[in-house]
């Protein structure tokens, strides 16, 4: 049996990248490649029926929650939404779980305005927008649609099933309800009546009976069994929103936009008394399985928002809860009658309250948040927003809490840390010269008015199909234009002058509440209540890029084309709906899941800045759209077998199935703890050889002491859309738990073959690295094992060599410290390293004597390390200049930042690279490169920030960080900012010098 010890990997690249030829270079051959395979199991093919429609996954909903209904143990909760989603809820974690898609549209088509849940839990209808749709009867432990209920000619308003299960009834838009039988999906009668609108249904428990209640004030009483009228049911002064029988069939309640909630005899249908009042509509109702009390939703009118808990039959008020701020159209109670469940409020999150105190107990919301104010730096090189509403005003609404660098002399594109100070932000702007603009009441209001010399020149008004309303206003800087948001979406340009509109700017979908515009009026910002955050190119009406900033300060931005940035984990916010047709589930891939292809920074920096070199475009032609690539099919479904939870060593084998979804069967990555461990390429394999005779992959893992997450991620046959990760936890028990050694493997090349590539420090820093790393592990690591490859011997032979040798005798508890110095170069948004002989003949010659990263990530997948970091130091060189090597346009030091963190992220491991200039590589800073000058001078006791004695990844980290664009700013006035990417706990690297052999 093999032992393993605990590995740490560092890797340090100082690397100069330079510019590639500018002949198309084709793939480099592996020597594993993914080849077209018989499937495990054949899947079936799915095509997209339309175009994939891109939607955001907040972790919550966003727009109206219709209904809510508690599973029957009670551990989860199920919610559906006009924002076409419906969501499964773990109780005890507030977390989304499961989330269940059907064929939507644009616009209103796939809002589900009802839903219902069977008593049994094995049936779920939803409903909603008028449509070809109808009604969907979803089979819910598989998700599988059922039956399409058709027959109804306008929106599904009201859905709930009968006590046994067998029957679904229906209102609707049409003014009618159906009885629907669930095995035949047929319709048994059709209910004809009621001269408004439907919005309640209800069975009685012994299913002879059906109410419903409609915007005709009325409740009608049906007989189920043929559908005859036994009883209409008169009193209320307002629409009925809300119907519900006790479980013992003795009373039906109802509830009216008349803010009461009358009891009626469950048989007959006689009025017996109004049983409650409350200040708001009384839009939801629910009755406890014991009868006692009443759930109350509450809609409109004047006064707070209250829910409240009445008594049965008494009306007596058990409790209240306040905590929304909204309208509530969705309400629960948990079948042991505890905890109340109640769904509204601007932010569209469920609460979880106690039903007898109106105490909180949780809170189930996405990470989301309404837009209510935006603006442009002074410079216009960053935006901002705030999410916080203060006051009524169409020129900003509240404060600005974030902002967002899109461009700047350095290579930053993201978030800025800190306080955002106003008054380097301008925003919407009132009056430019003679020309101003504002609204007939200066408040939110269907008409704007354009003024000259205080006098109206120009009436714009709006009605229900632009928008209704003007809720956000900006003048252009040159006050040529004026920019107005509106309700639903609606984002436009007129001109001040003739009052005509010039351009429309399509892309929200909910209303525009803040608008600003660049100094330089090339751009326009625009903030909503869908959450995002979008730039738009003014004289087009072009969408540039799409930002959502969630409250955890997680983050994406996107283009149209679908290259996006993000932060860690932002990825999981944005996403791709894929219909697969009206009887079909829908697919969704989220962007996380396109990672290889469309992680570019780079090239949504260059979309801002209009695509100058056609660099985003060239992307295209070589990956394909978006479109295309989801096309090549879903990625295989993967299920983990059961496993022991604790093993007694270090070595354990991973079970699990594969079932193809249409897509094929390509690459498997393997992961512990998020580093990446082990692939599956070669189709040839054991692995692969097994699963066709058995159906299940087994594959051999080994992991060092303690509690481990294992996870299993699969991509199609194209090896273009990635599973989303399936894990599993393993707690190893490994019976040695010796001490770990320490190995370092130091590159360095300032010697290169090719007389253009000649660098001053790389060996150096190779060998000062692997020297001070064996210094300050003194006393911390049992052994330590110095290995350098400098100059001429550092060629891809020996490289692999090394790490070949490397993995055969480190252990699962060993660290691993890998430092490259030497040059580098970027292609096609991927890193390269150029080893010491490379020399550029012809492009195709060139990408097989060169480490890409992908070679760079299998060569180091081969040492067992869980505990990792990745170190790199690239040089930007801009002039190279002999050959082809050196001839194609400059690139910016985010193409290099962006290039690093691909690498990085597809290792896993916790990582710090910085993107320097040539001038910084052949300068340097006292003898070395400035990001491993930072770096000695950290592992020499600087960055000991807790004065413990001990260097930790997170301290070494923070350190290089902070010190690198301090000097580079000293030095040449341009800070060098170093990539981060944090995976796993920190620990222990060396010793400082004042407590040198701390370890021991």
């Amino acid at each position: 049996m093999k032992k393993y010890t605990l590995i740490l990997v560092i890797l340090c690249i100082t690397a100069c990248i330079n510019t590639p030829p500018p002949i198309p270079v084709p793939q480099k051959p592996k020597p594993q490649v993914p080849q077209k395979i018989t499937p495990i199991k054949p899947g079936p093919s799915k095509k997209l029926t339309e175009p994939p429609i891109l939607q955001i996954n907040s972790g919550g909903h966003m727009a109206k929650i219709k209904d809510i209904f508690f599973i029957r143990d009670g551990k989860q909760l199920i919610s559906a939404s006009n924002d076409k989603t419906i969501r499964v809820w773990d109780i005890q974690t507030g977390k989304t779980v499961r989330m269940l898609r059907g064929q939507i549209g644009a616009g209103h088509e796939g809002k589900i305005y009802a839903a219902a849940l069977s008593g049994d839990n094995q049936w779920l209808a939803v409903g909603g927008y008028p449509s070809r749709f109808g009604i969907r009867l979803i089979h819910f432990p598989t998700g599988q649609i059922k039956h399409l209920l058709k027959g109804h000619d306008n929106a599904i308003l009201s859905l709930n099933f009968s006590s046994d299960n067998t029957r679904l009834i229906s209102g609707s838009g049409d003014k009618t309800a159906r009885i629907w039988d669930i095995i035949s999906g047929n319709t048994l009668h059709t209910l004809q009546g009621h001269t408004e609108r439907i919005y309640a249904v209800a069975f009685s428990p012994d299913n002879q009976l059906a109410v419903t209640g409609s915007d005709d004030h009325t409740l009608k009483l049906w007989q189920v069994s043929d559908g005859s009228l036994q009883a209409t049911l008169e009193g209320h002064d307002d629409k009925v929103r809300s119907v519900a029988f006790t479980p013992d069939g003795h009373y039906i309640l109802s509830g009216s936009w008349d803010k009461t909630i009358r009891l009626w005899n469950g048989k007959t249908g006689r009025f017996i008394k109004v049983m409650a009042r409350q200040n708001l509509t009384v839009d939801s109702l629910s009755v406890s399985l014991d009868g006692t009390v009443v759930l109350t939703g509450q809609g409109y009118g004047n006064g707070d928002c209250i829910n409240n808990i009445f008594s049965i039959p008494s009306g007596k008020s058990i409790s209240t809860f306040t905590k929304h701020n909204n309208i509530v159209l969705a309400t629960a109670i948990s079948p042991d009658g505890t905890t109340a469940a109640t769904g509204g409020g601007n932010d569209q999150e469920i609460w979880l309250w106690d039903v007898r105190t109106g105490r909180e107990i949780k809170k189930l919301v996405g990470n989301g948040k309404s837009v209510w104010s935006v603006g442009f730096s002074k410079d216009g090189r960053s935006i901002a927003w705030g999410n916080t509403w203060e006051q009524e005003s169409m020129f900003g609404y509240g404060p600005l809490e974030h902002s967002f660098i899109f461009q700047s002399h350095s290579d930053q594109f993201g978030p800025k840390p800190g306080p955002i100070n106003e008054t380097d932000f301008i925003r919407a702007i009132e009056n430019k010269g003679t020309v101003s603009i504002q609204t007939q009441n200066n408040k939110v209001h269907p008409t704007l008015e354009i003024l000259e010399n205080k006098s109206v020149k120009h009436r714009i008004t709006r009605g229900s199909t632009d928008g209704g309303v003007h809720e956000s206003l900006t003048l252009s800087p040159d006050g040529r234009l004026v920019i107005s948001g509106g309700g639903t979406g609606v984002l436009a340009s007129y001109n001040t002058q003739t009052g005509k509109k010039e351009k429309e700017f399509i892309g929200h979908t909910g209303d525009v509440w803040g608008v600003a515009v660049s100094p330089d009026g090339r751009l326009l910002v625009s903030g909503s209540a869908d959450q995002t955050i979008r730039l738009w190119e003014v004289a087009t009406g072009n969408p540039l890029m799409t930002l959502f900033y969630g409250t955890d300060q997680e983050w994406v931005a996107w283009t149209p084309e679908g290259f996006f940035a993000s932060s860690t984990s932002g990825a999981k916010y944005v996403g791709y709906h894929l219909n697969r047709g009206e009887d079909q589930p829908a697919d969704y891939v989220s962007v996380d899941q396109l990672y290889a292809l469309f992680y570019r920074p780079d090239l949504v920096s260059q979309k801002i800045k209009g695509d100058p070199d056609h660099k985003v475009e060239t992307a295209l032609d070589r990956i394909g759209n978006i479109d295309q690539v989801l096309a090549s099919g879903m990625p295989p479904l993967i299920e983990i077998l059961p496993h022991a939870q604790h093993i007694h060593k270090t070595d354990f084998t991973l079970a699990f199935k594969i079932s193809d979804a249409g897509g094929g069967i390509g690459k498997i990555e393997y992961r512990i703890d998020g580093v990446l461990v082990a692939t599956n390429q070669n189709v040839r394999s054991e692995p692969w050889a097994m699963a066709r005779r058995s159906g299940v992959i087994r594959q051999p893992l080994s992991a060092s002491d303690g509690k481990r997450q294992v996870s299993v991620t699969i991509y199609n046959k194209d090896n273009t859309i990635a599973s989303e990760p399936v894990t599993t936890e393993v707690t190893i028990d490994d019976p040695l738990k010796d001490a770990p050694d320490l190995y370092v493997l130091a590159i360095g090349i300032s010697e290169y073959k090719e007389a253009n590539l000649q660098l001053k420090y790389a060996h150096h820093d190779a060998t000062s690295i692997a020297k001070t790393f064996h210094d300050r592990g003194k006393g911390l690591f049992r052994n330590i094992h110095l290995t350098t490859l400098l100059d001429q011997k550092a060629v891809l032979p020996n490289i692999y060599k090394t790490f070949d040798r490397l993995s055969k005798t480190i252990k699962a508890s060993d660290v691993f410290v890998l430092f490259i110095a030497g040059h580098g170069k970027v292609i096609d948004g991927n890193y390269y390293f150029i080893p010491q002989d490379a020399l550029y003949e012809n492009a195709d010659l060139f990408k097989k004597i060169i480490l890409s990263d992908e070679d760079l990530v299998t060569q180091i997948q081969k040492i067992n390390a869980l505990k990792s970091l990745i170190l790199i130091d690239t040089c930007f060189s801009a002039h190279l200049v002999k050959n082809q090597l050196a001839r194609a346009s400059t690139r910016s030091a985010l193409e290099e930042k962006t290039a690093l963190d691909r690498l990085m992220r597809s290792s896993g491991r916790t990582a710090l690279a910085a993107a320097s200039s040539e001038q910084y590589a052949f300068e340097g800073h006292e003898g070395h490169g400035v990001f491993t000058y930072a770096l000695l001078q950290g592992l020499k006791g600087r960055a000991d920030s807790n004065h413990n004695g001990l260097l930790s990844i997170n301290e070494l980290c923070d350190f290089v960080r902070f010190e690198v664009p301090k000097i580079t700013e000293k030095k040449w006035k341009y800070p060098q900012t170093p990539v981060r990417l944090t995976q796993g706990d920190s620990f222990a690297i060396g010793c400082t010098e004042e407590n040198a052999g701390c370890g021991k």
